[in-house]
């Protein structure tokens, strides 16, 4: 495939992934919903109604056009430009999909459509994807946790297999990493492509609606992952040094920064674990909020479905966050801890005593010594 057909393909790919998960996640871009905003900055408001859903329809519309019209740098700047507006309104909605194809669109729009840089770019993060990705499974809850949720269908269905998948498990962190390493060098890159796609074909498997039927907002990125790794890799003759250092495009040197090197500070908790392909790794911070049986009662109900009960003296009510999230928006929560604090805060407005309310996160493992469990009061989140 010569590079105009290589540039379209992708176009298509990444609008047709976009559209997607945009339409699985809808609650998540709109702003008729109960779970909390937490903008970048205060003055930054969600878009009011009806316009949230003028936006939204706007920047479908403009995915289209990206993915059918021959010259798509216009309909790209306007749909990053809608895409900003909502993501500085919702730090929730900063999704590793819509992160890495945000930056796949830009490389694209900066090479404007027909650049081997651009090209070169969009393999870049790929393979930085990968390699964090496997790098952040390198803990000791991601077999026990994440991944045995992810298969517990298909070992329930067919208990011979369960060797096979705990092997597979135990080896996911070096065989994402393989993967990007593989793409990297001409020798190996088209075992690295097959590879890649027989991993995210298991995926779909597993967490699928034939498996554990979970996180559907990921089921067409891996199904976009399946397309984009052969249209990128298969049969290409670019070095690494091309993939890692293109020649006078300037974009691509962005991309080294936020995609190669920056999730590096992550293993020290000086860098977001979504922007540094840590969904499933396990090793994220999570939080609850406890809360008093009298407050509780005064949140809305759809959110007191997700409350569970306090059972024994002195024990308190939970409100679970992730299962919130999900609910309510169809996607996790962004696991940092200023998001939890924003959320907790619509909470405590809801307290007749800042007592009734407690956020209580357990800390992402970092290689540097952090204090593990953290707890805040109405009061303290309040200064």
């Amino acid at each position: 495939m010569n590079l105009e057909g290589t540039t379209l393909a992708l176009r298509a790919t990444v609008a047709g992934g976009l559209i997607a998960a945009f339409w699985l996640s809808k609650p998540l871009w709109l702003s008729s919903r109960i779970y909390p905003f937490t903008p970048v900055w205060t003055f930054w408001h969600p878009m009011p109604p009806p316009w949230d859903r003028v936006v939204f329809a706007a920047m479908l519309l403009s995915l289209v056009a990206i993915a059918v019209t021959p010259r798509a740098t216009h309909a790209i700047w306007a749909f990053v430009l809608l895409a900003a507006t909502l993501a500085l309104a919702d730090q929730s909605r900063w999704q590793p999909w819509f992160y890495q194809y945000v930056f796949m669109l830009l490389a694209l729009a900066c090479g404007r459509g027909g650049r081997s840089g651009a090209m070169d770019t969009c393999r870049l993060i790929v393979v930085s994807t990968y390699f964090w990705s496997g790098v952040q499974k390198i803990n000791g809850s991601f077999l026990k946790d994440t991944f045995q949720t992810m298969v517990a269908p298909l070992a329930g269905a067919h208990p011979v297999l369960h060797p096979f998948l705990f092997a597979l498990g135990a080896g996911a962190p070096a065989i994402e990493i393989a993967i990007a390493l593989g793409l990297l060098a001409r020798r190996t890159r088209n075992g690295a492509v097959l590879l890649a796609m027989a991993m995210h074909l298991f995926v779909l498997l597993a967490i699928g609606p034939l498996g554990a039927n979970i996180n559907s907002v990921v089921w067409p990125w891996n199904v976009a992952m399946i397309c984009l790794v052969p249209t990128l890799f298969w049969n290409t003759a670019n070095s690494a040094r091309d993939v890692l250092w293109t020649p006078r495009f300037a974009f691509q040197r962005i991309v080294l920064v936020l995609f190669t090197m920056a999730p590096l500070l992550s293993l020290c908790n000086l860098w977001d674990a979504y922007l540094s392909a840590a969904l499933y790794s396990s090793n994220k911070n999570s939080a609850t909020i406890r809360i008093s049986d009298a407050l509780a009662d005064r949140l809305p109900e759809d959110v007191q479905e997700h409350v569970t009960v306090g059972t024994g003296p002195g024990k308190e009510d939970e409100l679970d966050v992730d299962e919130w999230s999900f609910a309510d928006l169809h996607v996790p929560p962004y696991p940092e801890i200023r998001v939890f604090r924003s959320v907790t805060k619509w909470v405590c407005g809801f307290a007749h005593d800042p007592s009734e309310v407690t956020l209580v996160i357990e800390r992402r493992k970092g290689l540097l010594p952090d204090r593990g469990r953290t707890t805040w009061s109405c009061q303290d989140l309040a200064r």
